[in-house]
This record gives structure tokens, sequence and C-alpha cells, in this order.
């Protein structure tokens, strides 16, 4: 799945979610509490749908507390799914569905029952949080995509590799995994931070560098070098950690999603087979 920015589908849910929970837009700005200026003309903002949207969208952290305040998901929000709900997603996915038409079925007797069952399940929760650490993976892997000039990116890649397989497991950390970049670009090697940065990173990769290390083009060379070195680790890490377990994750879900089935078979054999001898001792 890739993610993309588009104004129009975020703007266009976030009015139809807060109008779905019969709320003002000054409601919305009062219940996640936005503070520093920022008031109802900004949730206003959030929900136009003029050309200057896509500048006035909200912050991450704004997101996730809309996020919260909605209940729906992310995904839903930025238009990555249609399904508002993460447990009716992992059920939609399941069965190859759409939410209205997994709300079809829900709503048949016939069918009720199964949909009950599977929901039910309490296998389904690991399921559900699973799916959401292997999207969380990829929102990840999509920050280094955006911060890092591709050829770089690519060789940070590769030095990962090398420092995943030849350090401990124990001692994979992301201290550990910037002492070890220290040894691959040295000082001398990146000969001027500032052009290092310039050539190396992205602009929302050379402002993650500023905003961190404050003043940072008047720092010596020696200090700029080691804030260059501290957040390509910092940038980095956590992504190339998770994406070595993600082909285990995605067994690991599938086998889960084959005791979930399991589980409901059982069950609703069980509650037929009862069904069945009730009726036999009714007609004795």
């Amino acid at each position: 799945m890739k993610y993309q920015i588009n104004a129009t589908v975020i703007s266009t849910r976030l009015r139809a979610l807060r109008l779905a929970k019969h709320l003002t837009q000054q409601e919305v700005a009062q219940k996640i509490h936005l503070g520093n200026g920022i008031s109802r003309n900004s949730v206003s903002d959030w929900e136009s749908n003029s050309e200057y949207a896509a500048n006035r969208l909200p912050s991450l952290p704004q997101l996730i507390d809309l996020c919260n305040l909605y209940e729906v998901d992310l995904d839903y929000v930025l238009g990555a799914t249609d399904l508002s709900s993460q447990d009716k997603q992992t059920m939609a996915q399941t069965l190859h569905l759409g939410e209205k038409q997994l709300n079809q079925l829900a709503a048949k007797p016939q069918t009720a029952v199964l949909i009950d069952h599977l929901v039910a399940d309490p296998l389904l929760k690991d399921v559900v949080q699973g799916t959401k650490r292997l999207s969380q993976n990829q929102l990840i892997a999509d920050v280094i995509n955006t911060c890092l000039a591709p050829k770089f990116a690519k060789k940070i890649r590769g030095y990962f590799e090398d420092y995943y397989f030849n350090v401990l497991p124990l001692d994979l950390s992301e201290a550990s995994f910037q002492a070890y970049l220290a040894e691959k670009i040295t000082l001398k090697k990146m000969k001027q931070p500032t052009t290092f940065l310039k050539t190396n990173f992205l602009s929302d990769g050379q402002l993650f560098v500023r905003n961190q290390f404050d003043e940072f083009d008047q720092l010596p060379n020696c200090q700029q070098y080691e804030a260059i070195i501290s957040s390509i680790a910092a940038i980095v890490y956590d992504y190339s950690v998770s994406a070595k377990v993600v082909i285990l994750a995605k067994q690991q879900l599938t086998d889960k999603f084959g005791q979930i089935l399991d589980h409901t078979i059982n069950q609703l054999t069980a509650e037929y087979h009862d069904r069945i001898q009730a009726q036999l001792h009714k007609s004795e």
C-alpha cells in the first residue's frame, strides 16, 4: 500500500465524520484540546475543499486526536481504505468484501451468526494489532523515502544489513547502529557536513536535522557530523529492524486467521449438533 496526500479526500472525510458525530467545528476544537491559537477556524480550514486545502491539513498528532474522537482509523481518513473500522477492515479482508457488503451480511440471520463468531473470537484482536503494526511499518518506510535521497537511502539500507548480521541480537539498538554508522561514514569521508546534508537528505530530512539540533549551521564541523549521524540512525533504525520481522509477522497473522476460522467452524458445528439433538429429543 502506498500512502498519498489527497487533500480533497481528507477534508471531505473529516467533515463527514464530524457531521456523523453531530458536532460543531467549535466542539471539535474543544474536544481535542487544541491550543496555541488553533481554534474553530483551524477545523474549518481542515474541512475546506479550496485550492489551498493541501496547505491547511492537520498535523499528524492532530490527525490522531481526530481519529480517536471520531473512532475511525488513520488509513480511512488518509483515503488508503474505504473501511472506517479496523475490525471491519480485518473481517472484510478475510472475506474479500467491502464494508457495505459486510454490513449487509451481518444483517442477514443466516450469516449474522458466522460474523458474530468471527468478530467475537479473542484472536481477532491479535490480528487487528498485527495488521496495524504492519501498516505502521509502511508509514515508517515512507519516512525514510521522504527524508533521504534515493541513492543514499539504498546505501544506508546496505549498511543496516551489514550491521544486522554482524551484531549480536542482544546488542541491537539505535545507539549501537549509530556507532556502526560512525565507523562507516567518518568525518573525513563526509568532508563538509552541510554539503553532505544537502546532497544526501531531501528537504524533509534536512528539516528534521535542523529541528533536532538548534542552530545546526552555526555548529562546528564535528558537532554537525555527530548531528547528521544521529539523525540517520533515528530515521532508519526503527523501520529497518521492524522490516526484518515483517515476513514472520505476516505468517503469524495468516496462522491466526486460520485458527479463528477453525474455532468458528468448531463452534458452529457444536451448535448445529446440539440443535439437531434437541430436535430429535422433541420428536421422541
